[in-house]
């Protein structure tokens, strides 16, 4: 086996081989619980960005409003 050949199949079998290692440590971890524990006093908040130039007066106020409908 020539030099070129040996070295095409070495980063042949790390280029390969690499990525089907990983899945086959990948699929034992499957099984196991995702361990995830909900933090309570989590509040998700919303932010609404606008372009001002592009609303204009009217889409500003638009916007401002939301919270006294809510």
């Amino acid at each position: 086996m020539s030099l070129p050949t040996a070295l095409g199949a070495a980063l042949a079998a790390a280029h390969f081989g690499a990525p089907l290692a990983y899945y086959a440590a990948a699929k034992r971890w499957l099984g196991q619980p995702w361990r995830i524990r909900p933090d309570p006093a989590y509040a998700p908040t919303v932010t609404v960005a606008y372009d001002e130039p592009q609303c204009g007066g009217a889409g500003k106020a638009y916007i401002e409003a939301i919270p006294e409908r809510d």
